[in-house]
């Protein structure tokens, strides 16, 4: 919260929409009214990233992230279905009551509600063009010092990326940078992918959470996001721990979820 993630839109949207995965995956793991308390989470941290924040990506990416986890749940397929329904309903109440959000969403067709995004990329390609190899290095690559002259003064004046994970990591890090972004991707798909277990699920959702923002966000440019996906990664590819009982009696093998 100090570091601003109560007051910037993208950086509440983003760790708020990793918050709704993993109380989802929360969820699924209870019974009762624990399971029902976990998806009151999950649907609140839901609704606050449709309304509060009007970032069309992070809605539009955790409701993709939130369908991939519940289809690979074969146990919960009632559970499953009973909240894409609610997530269906939740939608368009929401772009039906909610006008700004509503022309915020269709305005991204638009150069004006893309924010000048072809200028951004743009100055990214401009970068990757001079530097192809290994790039402009770490931290050096500001879309304000690649931009055109004749470029809008936001656009000039911008000290951020190029509104695109990869685009920035090829500007930054080069061809090299680029390649190993992608293996590691890769390795965290085909690893999350192949556990069947509700935390491999969400560990995939992260992943896809990620990627999706990637295409038309630089996310890990937040210092507090980097940190919540690499909470969120560790949590899905750390090995299952002992399970205890309430004295901290480690149990049987059996009983362990």
């Amino acid at each position: 919260m100090g570091g601003g993630l109560l007051f910037h839109r993208l950086k509440f949207a983003h760790v708020a929409g990793l918050g709704a995965i993993w109380a989802l995956a929360v969820a699924l793991r209870l019974k009762g009214r624990a399971q029902v308390a976990a998806l009151g989470v999950c649907v609140l941290t839901l609704l606050s990233v449709l309304v509060f924040p009007y970032a069309r990506a992070a809605s539009a990416a955790l409701g993709v992230a939130l369908a991939l986890m519940l289809l690979r749940e074969r146990r919960h397929r009632r559970l499953a279905l009973g909240f894409g329904g609610a997530f269906a309903l939740v939608l368009v109440l929401v772009l039906s009551l909610h006008g700004s959000f509503r022309a915020r969403l269709l305005s991204a067709a638009t150069d004006r509600g893309s924010g000048d995004r072809h200028e951004l990329v743009a100055a990214g390609l401009r970068a990757v063009r001079t530097h192809p190899l290994v790039g402009t290095g770490l931290g050096h690559f500001r879309v304000g010092e690649w931009a055109r002259p004749e470029a809008p003064v936001s656009v000039r004046e911008h000290r951020g990326k190029a509104h695109n994970l990869f685009l920035s990591a090829a500007a930054e890090t080069g061809a090299v940078g680029l390649a190993l972004l992608l293996v590691l991707l890769v390795w965290l798909v085909r690893r999350t992918a192949a556990s069947a277990a509700t935390l491999g699920g969400a560990g995939l959702a992260t992943v896809a959470f990620l990627l999706l923002l990637g295409l038309v966000h630089d996310p890990l440019f937040h210092a507090e996001v980097s940190l919540a996906f690499m909470l969120c990664l560790g949590l899905a590819l750390a090995p299952p721990g002992r399970g205890v009982d309430a004295q901290g009696r480690e149990l049987p093998s059996s009983a362990r979820s």
